[in-house]
Order: C-alpha cells, then structure tokens, then sequence
C-alpha cells in the first residue's frame, strides 16, 4: 500500500518499478548516447567478405545482406527511435498542454469549439492519419515527427482540459482569482503545477507508444528511409530474411520489446507514487 505520510519523492525512489524502468531506460538512453563511441562499426559500413553471418565473438549481433554489422546498426538505431520518439512527445506535451489549459480554463462556447477539435481527431483513426500527414510532409526524420506529433497531442489535450476543468473550481483557485490576480498567473501558478503528476505519467506511456508507432511506420515501408537506421527499418530489413537469418529481426524486436518495458515499469511506478498526491 502506498504510504500517504511519505513524501512524493520519497514514494517514487522507493518503488521497484520506477528503479527498475528508470535502470533500463537509462541503460537504452546511454547507449545511444555513446553509440558514435562505443559501436564496433559505423552504421553504414558494409563488409563484402562478411554478409549475412550469425552472431559470434567477432560479429556480436550477426550481420545483414550487405556485410553491415547489426551490433552497431542497433545502436544507431536506438538514436534515431529515441530522438523522434522525445521529439514527438515533446511537441504532443506543449501543443496538447497549451490547447487543454487553454480550452478548460475559458470554457463555454470556447471550450466546445476546441474540443470538437480534439474529438474529431481523435475519431480519425490514427494510423490512416499518420500515413495521410507522412506521405504528405515526406518520409525525413522531420515528416515523421510531425505526422505523429499530429495524432500524439489531442491524447494529452483531452487529459489537461479535464485536469483544469475540475481544479478551477477547487477553493484555492477560486481564492487566487479573489485576489485579483491575472488568469494566466493563476494557471501557470496555482493550476499547471498540479496537473504535472498525470502529465509526467502519461508522457512515460507516450514515448514507448511513438517508439512503436514509428516502427510500425518503418516497417511498412512508410517511415524513415535509408541511410537513417531505426529499430523499424531494422526490423523491416529483417523480415525478407527472417526465415534462415532471424537475427536480422530479432535484434530490433528485443531492442524495442526491452525499451517499451522500461517505459511501461517506469509508468505504473510513477502512477502508483503519484496516486495519493493526484487523489489528494
């Protein structure tokens, strides 16, 4: 059970969860950091004398139909899912803060023009719009940020419009708005700080989503596209050899199935220490 009395930071480094997913997600986030470093090979770097060979002491991972070494393959790729990854969900956490704060603090007629917004994105089914904006904006690192940017923020908007839709009414803000104080003043202080809980979870579960959502992308042939490396156009790749050389495929399949469970355990830790603090 979840000790009410201890503090927030306290409830947090003593969760299993939060240690465990913050380990392995530390663990990914350096390695691909130190991918330029610490990679045997570059990502590109194809070996003509070495094609499609199985993991062994001098080829940890195997190697690919071009003699290219999947160890560092991967750890390039995790770069590039990262970064698009936090920079999807950095774009979805400030477009979709902004939009819900907005909409739930004004309200009325306000309030419903912009959640029709959000309500018919959200009925638009994601994928069919991922494809739509990708094809659109183009198949670069930037074209597949924004494109699941695009379906990532009306999830946190619908979130932070709840949030300040119930805590307007809460007497402390309603005090603060006795005071005289100017309402952007009474949101960024009084309102967004408790909203920061549930945005924090919910960016955990956001990340390992996108990681996935651009594999998905990668993988259909729609994402990002060579010289860039991901864990989709990995696995991509894998799939024509998957048969006789699974290790094409397998690499990047645990890679991503790792990461996700990091996030996730980070998630329902965070959830968990959070819950007294949110319910209170």
């Amino acid at each position: 059970m979840t000790d009410p009395n201890r503090s927030t930071w306290d409830r947090i480094r003593g969760d299993r969860s939060v240690r465990l997913g913050a380990a392995i997600v530390g663990v990914v986030t350096g390695l691909a950091l130190l991918a330029p470093w610490i990679a045997p090979y570059g990502f590109e770097a194809q070996h003509a004398d070495a094609l499609l060979q199985p993991p062994s002491s001098t080829w940890w991972l195997g190697t690919d139909r071009l003699g290219r070494d999947v160890a560092s393959r991967l750890l390039f790729g995790a770069r590039i899912s990262m970064t698009v990854a936090l920079a999807t969900s950095a774009i979805a956490m400030v477009l979709g803060t902004l939009w819900g704060a907005i909409s739930g603090w004004v309200g009325g007629r306000v309030d419903e023009a912009m959640m029709r917004v959000v309500d018919a994105l959200y009925a638009f089914p994601d994928l069919l719009l991922v494809v739509f904006v990708a094809t659109w904006l183009g198949q670069s690192m930037v074209g597949i940020v924004l494109s699941l940017s695009v379906v990532s923020w009306v999830t946190v908007a619908r979130l932070v419009r709840g949030e300040v839709h119930v805590l307007r009414e809460r007497p402390f803000v309603e005090a603060a708005r006795a005071l005289g104080l100017p309402p952007s003043r009474v949101v960024v202080r009084h309102v967004m700080p408790m909203v920061v809980g549930p945005l924090l979870i919910t960016l955990t579960f956001r990340i390992p989503a996108v990681i996935l959502a651009e594999s998905t992308l990668s993988f259909i042939g729609l994402g990002l596209q060579a010289p860039l490396s991901s864990w989709g156009v990995m696995a991509a790749e894998g799939w024509v050899a998957m048969a006789f050389h699974p290790h094409l495929i397998l690499a990047p399949a645990v890679a991503m199935c790792v990461t996700i469970f990091g996030f996730h355990l980070l998630g329902e830790g965070l959830r968990r220490a959070l819950a007294v603090q949110v319910d209170a």
